[in-house]
């Protein structure tokens, strides 16, 4: 399967790779950025294995037989592949190259698709290019209408590249991202809509996500408003009748609580849904029922904590050798696949964190259980059994769902909000057992993903000329589609990016002219009840029309209500909105 940098996409072989610079087109429902076979370089070597990862960068080495020969190193945001000798080795190219006037570094490859600027020192036109051990030659696409300005900005920046790294930042106002390329010298970098470096060259890559502005430096640092944690719903505007009916709901789904999943992600929604349960109960002064919920929850919880996955057992996790990653027993989704990690066990933690934060006891029995599944999604550090930060991606500023992106359009995100969710709980859960790094993480998280869940599936900034569509409901390396895995219905493109619609997600409700640009689009002149995934739609009708919502909700057949939401708390988050 190809690799997706956010400029250029390759494709690894045993004797080399197929590089593309992916021409943006779009039809129907999509705007396109495939991986489409460009420019072959061939090397005389017969395997390749990754052996190399860090927080942006990926180093892929070239082997024949027993030897390394070349190592290629790709960088997300970065605009070159980088391919570095271990030993004298040629690079054979698919078309021939032609000389640059005034760059006696840098010729010019036109592919059938587009045009590639090679750098390195004594480059030469023609079908191959030697490189002597230790010697670098990087390869970049030229846009379009590349002038020579661009070309020279390009070879200027061309620079060995070592690693990468990522570190960040978060206040009550705002979150942070700073990027470091180490290497021989400044580079060029990329910037997408939700990123400003400061320092724009006039290089401007298309692609299926917007545009991408490369920078000059070394380092890069990008901002945006932070977004406030909480483990419950604002309730102190509700008059006492209100107060009084809205127990009465807590009181009767909180009786038809069930906790019998045994997947983790229809058992995580159950627990989830408890869990605000719970903190309605107790906000509500409700705490026999509070008391009775914490300990159903406790006690199934209990069992994919204590669980060692013996012979029959089915709620518990165990860690794949072969993927190297915490799976539950039993396949959600293709959770097995490593698919989908972040929504699931964001349920679990969200639930971890409401409760604990609540109970001390409670977070200390299940903190071997939240720091699992923590690390599984989210370990700030690599380790042996971790890579850092698996389920998000430090440049895109969002999270990825396919464990192992089996895909040509590379890998994606559907629903943005259960990754916000699974960031929210994950602080909430880091709160609670005092894990001050993962808190902050998380939160940083959080931060970039609200921004860009807007930026590039609800509200987009950059919409290809001639689609007509009102969002995007998934996000890939190589596209973005009005489409989900499992509906058609306008209703579950929007609905899947609210679900689970925490307290931290009150957010929603702020754009009331956005709100109802979606609900309309939802609805599509349907009653709710006839919408997919309608529950959730619903909840974004309070940031225009609270009564009209409240009305809708208090009569919406219960059939029609989610598995994670229970009609008190559909309820609550309109009145709190």
């Amino acid at each position: 399967m190809p690799v997706f940098t956010g400029i250029l996409a390759f494709q690894p072989h045993d004797d080399g790779a197929s590089l593309s610079l992916p021409v943006v087109t779009a039809a129907d429902r999509s705007v396109f950025g495939t991986f489409t076979p460009d420019l072959p370089i061939t090397l005389n070597t017969d395997s390749f294995a990754l052996t190399q990862v860090d927080a942006l960068s990926a180093r892929f080495t070239f082997r024949s037989g027993d030897d390394d020969v070349a190592h290629l190193r790709a960088a997300t945001g970065w605009p070159y592949l980088q391919f570095e000798a271990e030993t004298d080795v040629e690079l054979e190219l698919g078309a021939p190259a032609e000389a640059l006037d005034g760059q006696a570094d840098a010729v010019r490859v036109a592919g059938p698709l587009a045009d590639y600027l090679v750098v390195g020192e004594g480059v030469e036109p023609g079908t191959s290019i030697t490189l002597r051990a230790g010697e670098v030659v990087h390869v970049a696409g030229l846009p379009e209408a590349a002038s020579a300005g661009d070309i020279g900005q390009l070879v200027d920046g061309a620079v060995r590249l070592e690693g990468t790294d990522t570190s960040y930042g978060t206040d009550a106002s705002s979150s942070w991202t700073t990027y470091t390329l180490v290497g021989e010298g400044e580079t060029l970098f990329g910037a997408r809509d939700h990123q400003d470096f400061g320092s724009p060259t006039g290089v401007v890559y298309e692609t299926s996500s917007g545009p991408v502005v490369l920078h000059a430096g070394r380092e890069f640092t990008t901002s945006t408003d932070a977004v406030e944690v909480t483990d419950r719903l604002d309730l102190s505007g509700l008059t006492d009748d209100q107060r009084e009916e809205l127990a009465a709901m807590v009181e009767a789904d909180a009786a038809a609580s069930v906790f019998d999943g045994g997947d983790t992600y229809n058992f995580g929604k159950q627990v989830y849904r408890g869990s605000t349960l719970y903190r309605l109960a107790l906000d509500l002064g409700l705490d026999e029922v509070a008391e009775s919920l914490a300990a159903e929850i406790d006690a199934a919880l209990g069992e994919w904590s204590e669980n060692e996955c013996e012979e029959g057992a089915v709620r518990c996790f165990a860690y794949d050798e072969v993927l190297g990653s915490v799976m539950g027993l039993a396949p959600a989704y293709g959770t097995e696949m490593a698919n989908d990690h972040h929504f699931h066990y964001g349920y679990f933690l969200h639930a971890l964190g409401v409760m604990g934060m609540e109970d001390p006891g409670f977070a200390e029995r299940h903190a071997n259980l939240g720091a699992l599944l923590a690390a599984e999604i989210a370990a700030p550090a690599s380790s042996e059994r971790f890579p850092q930060r698996r389920s998000f991606d430090d440049w895109a500023g969002h999270s990825w769902a396919s464990g192992v992106a089996p895909f040509a359009d590379g890998n994606n995100q559907e629903s943005t909000s259960e990754a916000v969710a699974a960031w929210a709980g994950l602080a909430l859960w880091a709160d609670s057992v005092g894990d001050v790094e993962a808190a902050e993480q998380a939160r940083w998280m959080l931060s970039f993903e609200v921004r860009t869940a807007y930026d590039y599936w609800l509200d987009p900034v950059w919409m290809p000329e001639g689609l007509d569509v009102p969002m995007f409901a998934m996000v890939w390396d190589g596209k973005r589609d009005y489409a989900t895995w499992f509906s058609d219905d306008p209703g579950a493109m929007i609905g899947i990016q609210v679900i689970p619609a925490p307290p931290t997600m009150t957010y929603l409700l702020d754009d009331a002219e956005l709100a109802s640009h979606l609900v309309e689009v939802a609805y599509a002149d349907r009653p709710v009840e006839e919408v997919t995934l309608g529950d959730w739609v619903l909840m974004l009708e309070a940031a225009y029309d609270r009564d009209g919502a409240l009305e809708t909700a208090l009569a919406l057949p219960e059939e029609r209500i989610d598995p994670a939401l229970s009609r008190s708390y559909l309820v609550a988050f309109i009145l709190a909105g």
